[in-house]
């Protein structure tokens, strides 16, 4: 018998970082058709934004998102993407996007953070007593500025409960392999590290 999918949302906005959102999606894509038991459980994954007119990256490529936060339904897993810090402040700010990010929070099994994704989670107070990392030149600011997040140094991404938070870019990668792990076993994850040659 087929297991319900695995649902994984990516929220995405205009100046986001490309690979904070693509490597976890690849991550999951490889696990969904590559590996035994992906196939079995099946994976769907959305990337959402307030609109679904098309977003582009820091990097200049467009990103068409497949869902709006007001039709997306409650995921299992929710990823936020990091930016420069140009591109940061208007979207971290936006209170219609904080509320959506908590009720998910409130609802699903893991809500992270890539790269200064994590501001996402720190203005909304859901980093409040935790434990969280960020890109390594960001740490001193998130500390200084959210007295009580816990910040760690030097690590690539930091479980603290149900939120996950992940050090610069590629470690998005190293917390997708994690939740692959976690939903489908280690055979999954070793064959999908395997599969996208990653090692860091």
């Amino acid at each position: 018998m087929k297991h319900n999918p695995l649902t994984i949302g990516v929220y995405t906005y205009n100046g986001m970082d490309l690979l904070d959102a693509t490597g976890p999606i690849e991550v999951f894509t490889y696990a969904a058709h590559q590996t035994p038991q992906g196939r079995e459980r099946g994976i769907q994954i959305d990337t959402i934004a307030h609109t679904k007119e098309p977003i582009q990256t820091y990097s200049g490529v467009t990103i068409v998102p497949t869902t709006s936060i007001k039709h997306a339904p409650l995921y299992d897993v929710l990823i936020l993407p990091g930016a420069p810090e140009s591109e940061l402040i208007q979207a971290v700010s936006n209170k219609q996007t904080q509320t959506w990010i908590t009720k998910q929070a409130q609802g699903n099994q893991y809500t992270t953070s890539v790269c200064t994704g994590v501001y996402f989670l720190a203005y909304a107070g859901l980093l409040n007593g935790k434990k969280a990392t960020t890109h390594h030149k960001s740490c001193d600011f998130l500390a200084t500025h959210f007295p009580a997040i816990h910040v760690q140094t030097h690590t690539r991404f930091v479980v603290d409960q149900t939120i996950i938070t992940s050090g610069g870019v590629t470690s998005g990668i190293d917390m997708a392999l994690y939740l692959v792990e976690t939903f489908l076993g280690q055979a999954a994850a070793d064959r999908v590290k395997d599969g996208i040659e990653f090692n860091p």
